[in-house]
């Protein structure tokens, strides 16, 4: 009993860590496109490779950089500006 309430414990402690945050942002698509999203920001701000939106709808759609479909992303989070702009 005292292991399962142990284990219940770290997992509830847990999820916390593992939250991804939406934040307001805007992606610039590869034809110039501007389109206003929410942005999910992974707890360790690791956006280089990869770019999760949800659009007006809260539609999901992720955006890796090697497919080359936005040229750029931005978003403020915790009253810090970011921008990435991603490599043609």
């Amino acid at each position: 009993m005292k292991k399962n309430l142990t284990l219940l414990a770290v997992i509830f402690i847990s999820i916390p860590v593992f939250a991804k945050e939406l934040v307001s942002g805007y992606i610039i698509m590869a034809n110039n496109d501007t389109v206003d999203c929410k942005i999910e920001v992974p707890g360790s701000l690791n956006l280089f490779n990869k770019v999760t939106i949800n659009d007006s709808l809260g539609k999901e759609k992720t955006f890796k950089a090697t497919d080359k479909e936005i040229k750029e992303f931005g978003f403020v989070y915790k009253k810090q500006g970011y921008t990435y702009v991603l490599k043609q």
